[in-house]
């Protein structure tokens, strides 16, 4: 018998990808020096590896002598999201019957069961293997004969089972959303985040604020209960991306800092910079690699290589820039002195916000403020590793608002050394594409109405205790999604009427809307 779990698009088969030790066009020259010609012994990843995903699964199939299983399943944990099937299971059944089929007629097909998530036990109490088995077991026996009072024994077996009870009656029994969902009610609670978590009530940096507009619910988790996914370093297989964007910013500070304490304030990078930039980065690289964090030696090559030339692609853009010089570095507010790596202008006070006659003390680090030669204009510049995030001059419903911040830190921080200095920009420099992604000093005035009203819809909704988990196309690489569940998705859709939720949802539904198409 063999059984192919997991069957679903775009896992089975995967995603085509190179192959990460030996890219493609390596191996189309490698092909080329060894027959010549552009066919050669090494296979092309990409372009063949759909065909050798239908060679292996045809070997697989074919090794069943007796019962072949093939399954997918439905939803998608996280979100709760109805899965396709994937094309391969389709084209079985096709194989199978000589029809072909698509989703929907998918159940017709005589072979199909359907497993319910209740069925998770054995079908008799008495096969069961154990305890639990047996409860469960027990539950759907007396589920299916509409007894359920014959339950209540759990109750005294378990201090579980009545918790749950309560929990799953409250979560499909109401239209609104409760305690399990979020929404902390109580006076002792309401009072506790007042005191403690109002965001008028200790300093708070952008990105926290961003955090609580994309998921209430990761917020409430790990900013407020301090709930961290565990990691184990040793375990990555390769760096991770947090560890990557550290390791890039350190290259860079260090980088810069040195030349700007070699040729002072104003230097301009010159050709013969980039061996010293290659040294940096080496030299970095090595850190890290004491530290434990780069994962297997044969892919830390492959990234170590991807790194230094988008390394060297950035360094080629700067030397092109000629309005711009790189003046601060690792600018700090709000946040403890570091003395070795610290910018003049850093400070340990936070930067003030009037906010609906409060205050909201910011803080936060600003990777790089350049000024132009002769210190009237600047320009505020964050570093992205990662894929490019993002809309120009946009708030998008809260969850882009270090940009807007950081120009109006920048002003504040500038504005103590360079009197009547303009901040014209901030902006997301992605270092993999060389393209930035900005918000226009010009429009923080013309926008300000619209960025304090964000600002007191998250300020509101956390001294409320609104925090709901917003089902969105980053639950699937959340940390938090074993919590959550596989019925986000059905569980927000039945109580978004809830009224208390009406602000936070309305500051969220343009954004929203954009996020589905």
């Amino acid at each position: 018998m063999v059984i192919i779990p997991g069957m679903v698009e775009k896992s089975f088969p995967p995603l085509t990808r190179q192959d990460a030790i030996l890219l493609d066009q390596e191996r189309k020259l490698l092909n080329r020096s060894l027959s010549g010609k552009e066919g050669g012994p090494l296979p092309l990843k990409a372009e063949g590896r759909l065909d050798e995903e239908r060679l292996l699964f045809r070997l697989t199939v074919g090794a069943a002598t007796e019962k072949l299983i093939l399954s997918f399943p439905r939803i998608e944990i996280g979100t709760g999201r109805e899965r396709l099937p994937s094309s391969f299971l389709l084209a079985s059944i096709k194989a199978l019957s000589g029809k072909s089929v698509d989703f929907n007629q998918l159940e017709k097909f005589p072979g199909f069961v359907r497993i319910p998530l209740s069925e998770i036990a054995v079908k008799f109490p008495e096969e069961a293997l154990d305890e639990v088995e047996f409860d469960l077991s027990t539950g759907q026996e007396k589920l299916a004969a509409k007894r359920p009072e014959a339950l209540l024994y759990l109750r005294e077996v378990t201090p579980f089972f009545g918790r749950g009870l309560q929990l799953e009656s409250s979560r499909w029994g109401k239209r609104n959303f409760t305690g399990y969902e979020g929404i902390l009610a109580s006076k002792e609670a309401l009072q506790i985040l007042s005191e403690r978590y109002s965001i008028f009530k200790k300093s708070i940096s952008p990105t926290r604020l961003e955090a609580y507009a994309k998921c209430p619910y990761q917020y409430l988790l790990n900013g407020i209960m301090g709930i961290e996914a565990l990691t184990e370093p040793e375990k990555e297989a390769t760096i991770t991306p947090l560890d990557k964007g550290k390791l890039v910013h350190d290259i860079l500070w260090k980088f810069f800092t040195d030349l700007k304490k070699e040729r002072g304030a104003s230097f301009q990078l010159k050709p013969k910079d980039l061996e010293r930039l290659v040294e940096v980065t080496h030299k970095k690289f090595v850190e890290f690699e004491k530290m434990g964090v780069t994962g297997y030696p044969m892919l830390w090559e492959v990234e170590k290589r991807d790194m230094l030339d988008i390394l060297i692609d950035f360094f080629n853009e700067e030397l092109n820039e000629t309005e711009f010089i790189p003046t601060y570095f690792e600018v700090r507010y709000g946040m403890k002195r570091l003395d070795f790596q610290e910018s003049e202008i850093s400070t340990e006070d936070p930067v003030p916000l009037k906010l609906a006659g409060k205050t909201v003390n910011l803080r936060g680090r600003i990777d790089r403020i350049d000024l132009t030669k002769d210190g009237k204009r600047a320009r505020v510049r964050d570093y992205k590793s990662g894929k490019k995030i993002g809309k120009e001059n946009d708030f998008q419903g809260g969850r882009t608002l270090q940009l807007p911040l950081y120009l109006y830190a920048a002003r504040q921080l500038l504005g103590l050394l360079h009197k009547g200095i303009q901040v014209e920009s901030a902006e997301y420099y992605f270092l993999k594409s060389g393209k930035p992604v900005g918000f226009e000093g010009s429009l923080l005035k013309e926008k300000e109405a619209e960025l304090q009203e964000i600002l007191k819809t998250i300020a509101g909704s956390i001294e409320e205790g609104v925090f709901i988990a917003v089902p969105n196309g980053q639950c699937r690489y959340c940390d938090f999604k074993i919590i959550c569940g596989s019925w986000t998705r059905i569980l927000f859709d039945r109580k978004a009427r809830d009224p208390r939720v009406k602000r936070y949802l309305e500051m969220l539904a343009e954004e929203t809307e954009e996020s589905e198409e």
